[in-house]
């Protein structure tokens, strides 16, 4: 989302779908960061003050991919890889909880939110394969100078061949 001073290295690696992974990593966590501002707003309406410290806590760690992006800092991703892991572990525990209703008591509703569920947990191990793919990109490319040095012998190439023109 926010573009460095370099180019990304393109290799196949470091691509899901034809998008970059740092790109995908900041797109990914858009609704997050949108589901987190609506929490907010919805816990400040019902008064529920233990879901607002969780909507922001989630706020920040999705904030930190984005900042992690902007700043090149690789370690910030870690509280989102870690964050998404007891989200999907979380998610599969809640799951199991709704089809038992489900079975127990025979409520539509149950399956339902199972579903959501279900949903929302691919979704969060599909965020968890993004982001960990974007901190090894920037902790292989960018860290150790590759970006700036490919940069930089692409940059000195092209200014040769005009001045042998």
């Amino acid at each position: 989302m926010f573009r460095p001073k370099y180019p990304d290295i393109k290799r196949p690696e470091y691509g899901i779908c034809g998008i970059h992974v740092r790109i995908l990593a900041s797109v990914i966590v858009i609704p997050y960061i949108a589901f987190a501002l609506l929490g907010i707003v919805a816990a400040v309406v019902m008064q529920s003050y233990l879901y607002i410290f969780s909507c922001v806590f989630g706020l920040v760690v999705f904030l930190n991919v984005l900042a992690a992006d902007k700043f090149e800092k690789p370690y910030w991703y870690l509280i989102c890889l870690v964050y998404s892991v007891l989200a999907t572990v979380s998610g599969i525990f809640l799951v199991a909880t709704f089809i038992y209703r489900l079975s127990d008591e025979e409520n539509p509703l149950y399956a339902v939110v199972a579903v959501l569920y279900v949903c929302a947990t691919i979704y969060c191990i599909c965020l968890f394969n993004v982001v960990r793919r974007a901190r090894n990109y920037m902790n292989k490319e960018v860290l150790t100078g590759n970006v700036k040095r490919n940069y930089d012998r692409d940059r000195n190439q092209a200014i040769e061949n005009v001045l042998y023109i």
